[in-house]
């Protein structure tokens, strides 16, 4: 009886605990990052500056917040896109929400589809992008090969454009999810119940 006691403090120790407390700050982490995976998973693809942000809704409860991103675009690598794009994204990088200053330029790898982790409507804003779809810092030095030289966009207009290097696969999220970990906890302490009961009647 003693070691099955000691079996399930252990798991939930070291599962339970660590996996709860990481779910409330909703945790997030991703897959090494590759561009031919945020290539192919994105929308549009293109190169500007910041030139707005704010935050909708209430970022203290999960799920709830939103941050809007404002990119002034110069140079479009993929799809159709205006001079102005407004980008919604969950707030912070704890959340998987995009970790860029909020003034500079930008290479963005955006979305139409909707941000699973924020509920927060934003009207007029189709476009999402996250921590773990390659959306980073950009001073236009070293433009991935397989992005080509894109589509140069000035004030007022529109440009489309296709990248040469366009392949399959998508970027892939980790998140922590505190059932999962639960549900493994308990699989392996009645496992290890089963073990010890089976154990006693053999001798």
């Amino acid at each position: 009886m003693r070691r099955f006691l000691v079996l399930v403090l252990l798991a939930v120790n070291v599962l339970v605990v660590p996996v709860v407390l990481a779910g409330r700050a909703q945790a997030c982490s991703c897959m090494e990052p590759r561009d031919n995976r945020s290539l192919s998973g994105s929308t549009v693809v293109f190169a500007g500056a910041v030139t707005g942000y704010e935050e909708i809704g209430d970022p203290l409860r999960p799920g709830d917040g939103v941050a809007v991103w404002t990119f002034a675009v110069n140079r479009v690598f993929k799809g159709t896109v205006q001079a102005t794009v407004r980008v919604k994204s969950s707030i912070g990088g704890a959340s998987c929400g995009l970790e860029i200053p909020r003034q500079g330029p930008a290479l963005v790898f955006a979305s139409e589809r909707p941000d699973p982790l924020s509920a927060t409507p934003v009207e007029d804003v189709t476009l999402s992008a996250g921590l773990c779809g390659g959306t980073r810092s950009f001073d236009g030095a070293a433009v991935p090969a397989l992005l080509g030289t894109g589509v140069e966009l000035t004030v007022g207009q529109t440009a489309s454009a296709i990248p040469p290097g366009e392949i399959s696969g998508a970027p892939m999220r980790v998140l922590v999810r505190p059932a999962l970990a639960v549900t493994v906890a308990a699989v392996l302490v009645i496992g290890a119940g089963l073990i010890i009961r089976r154990r006693r009647r053999e001798r």
